[in-house]
């Protein structure tokens, strides 16, 4: 039985799986293609294509300084979390521990809101750099979005993400989302070494 449930917890480092009203897609390390087409993601079920398809939510390409919700949709299904209400504004690098949800959010160097329609990351690169708010090339950093369900609820939530400026490198780590439509606090998504060390744990005690 334990060693069922090892394989269990280790099996769940790779796969989206949700508990409660949260939705987590943990350890999905999608490539961000060095390309104009990028990778076209739907947040609801993990799926990508390097062509617009009729779910996609969100658009990364050349590493991540591109971002878009321009995905193929006849509506903006998703909006990331930028500096202000403009469909150019600036995408920010969401502070751990900051909530995202239907108001603006107000952090210590930044006012973050969401755009309405479709839009992209504003002036090329502009949300990477080294300023407070801007995601560092090549470092880990975490991407707020709201997304509209197929039940027709608008969830919150936060993607972790590498992003490089048009080289090899660029990560979608993984995402979370509170599919209740509750405002989301962002911490770090469930790592998979920690799953990984927990399966491997119990079959250690199994031997014991």
């Amino acid at each position: 039985m334990k060693t069922l449930l090892a394989a269990t917890v280790t099996a769940l480092a790779f796969t989206p799986f949700a508990y409660g009203a949260i939705a987590v897609f943990a350890a999905q390390d999608i490539p961000i293609p060095n390309t104009f087409e990028g990778v076209f993601l739907d947040l609801e079920t993990g799926a990508t294509d390097t062509a617009p398809f009729s779910d996609a939510d969100l658009n990364f390409f050349f590493g991540g300084s591109g971002i878009s919700n321009d995905a193929g949709g006849v509506v903006a299904s998703s909006q990331f979390l930028r500096l202000d209400v403009g469909f150019l504004d600036m995408a920010l690098n969401v502070p751990v521990g900051s909530t995202i949800g239907p108001d603006p959010a107000v952090f210590s160097v930044n006012t973050a809101d969401f755009s309405m329609g479709f839009g992209a990351s504003g002036s090329p690169n502009d949300h990477l750099g080294m300023d407070p708010g801007q995601f560092e090339p090549g470092e880990r950093g975490f991407l707020g979005f709201s997304v509209d369900l197929d039940n027709r609820t608008t969830a919150y939530g936060v993607m972790e993400v590498t992003f490089t400026a048009n080289t090899d490198g660029g990560v979608i780590h993984g995402w979370q989302y509170d599919d209740s439509g509750a405002a989301f606090t962002v911490v770090p998504e469930p790592s998979t070494g920690l799953l990984l060390l927990l399966g491997m744990g119990l079959c250690l005690r199994r031997r014991r």
